[in-house]
């Protein structure tokens, strides 16, 4: 079943961009099994992501092989969001 995150971090847009380009680095370039949609933007908070998987597992190896891993790179404690917000879609229009 697809599954939707929607993370939100009070970091600056630098240090977004930084985390992003080594994710993409640890990739060599291609997009992650089972991601659908990445979107990410500016917030009142700092950076908000919403990703779009294929299953909630896809997000979990993920995070754990390769998101995780690149903050860790550069310096940075991986933890929690500010706010996560993750459901289950049951509905999907286009």
């Amino acid at each position: 079943m697809p599954y939707v995150s929607i993370m939100e971090w009070p970091a600056d847009w630098e240090t977004h961009l930084k985390i992003d380009d080594a994710i993409n680095r640890a990739l060599g370039g291609a997009s992650p099994a089972g991601h659908v949609l990445h979107l990410a933007g500016r917030s009142d908070v700092g950076v908000r992501v919403v990703d779009v998987w294929e299953t909630r597992e896809h997000a979990v190896r993920f995070k754990d092989e390769y998101a995780e891993p690149a903050v860790t790179s550069l310096g940075f404690e991986p933890g929690p969001p500010s706010t996560l917000t993750e459901f289950d879609v049951e509905i999907v229009r286009t």
